[in-house]
């Protein structure tokens, strides 16, 4: 089987510059003759496939999970927004040039 450029799709010219072991796999630079693309590819037994279609069912799982928070996240902060909408704040109330905040009263010393 031949693999092709993910740039030019040229099947036919490369070579394999740098090959090693990533985890359960075979990792490969492969560099297109054509368009002088380099690219990786991760090679796996069949046995070890199933393991991989696994992990990405795991990994897309904890991405809509993810998404999900995202969601529920942006909900609670719109509805936030809604809520303050209508209040009044004291910094748009009190008299203050610099919108710093107001001093404290002075406490009162136990006698």
């Amino acid at each position: 089987m031949s693999m092709s450029c993910p740039r030019c799709g040229s099947p036919e010219k490369q070579s394999v510059v740098d090959s090693r072991p990533y985890s359960q796999t075979i990792r490969r630079r492969r560099l297109c003759h054509d368009c002088d693309t380099t690219f990786t590819t991760y090679e796996v037994s069949a046995f070890d496939y199933r393991k991989v279609q696994q992990w990405i069912r795991h990994v897309a799982a904890i991405k809509r999970l993810a998404m999900d928070m995202l969601t529920a996240v942006e909900s609670i902060d719109t509805s936030i927004e809604r809520a303050a909408q209508n209040q009044v704040c004291l910094r748009d109330i009190l008299p203050n040039e610099r919108n710093e905040p107001l001093p404290l009263p002075p406490r009162e010393s136990p006698s």
